[in-house]
């Protein structure tokens, strides 16, 4: 939880993606990150060949300091920060966020 009563949630999306959300204490969505990859597998192997995060505010208060995303072998990483100016300071929010592809497509 931070400073301002908010806190993160992670969630898996099918097929291929996974997203953080950030919700307040009545359970509202301040904004969300969510990670994409592309990948192919053939039951021996996968490859991730492309990645993808877009950061979707909701509540204007939030904004995105930085956001990156990358892929090397089975895997897609992304990382964001992102802030929000709170009782005189700004709070920064750092996420990161991975998937990986098996062989059989499964994903973690």
């Amino acid at each position: 939880m931070f400073p301002d009563g908010t806190h993160l949630s992670k969630r898996m999306l099918y097929p291929f993606s996974i997203a953080y959300y950030n919700y307040n204490s009545d359970g509202i969505s301040k904004w969300n990150a969510v990670l994409t990859g592309s990948f192919s597998y053939n039951g021996s192997s996968a490859t991730c060949s492309s990645s993808s995060v877009d950061v979707t505010i909701f509540d204007s208060d939030w904004y995105v300091i930085s956001k990156y995303a990358s892929n090397s072998g089975n895997t897609a990483t992304a990382s964001v920060t992102v802030g929000r100016r709170y009782d005189g300071s700004t709070i920064k929010v750092p996420v990161s966020l991975s998937l990986k592809c098996d062989a059989n497509g499964n994903l973690s």
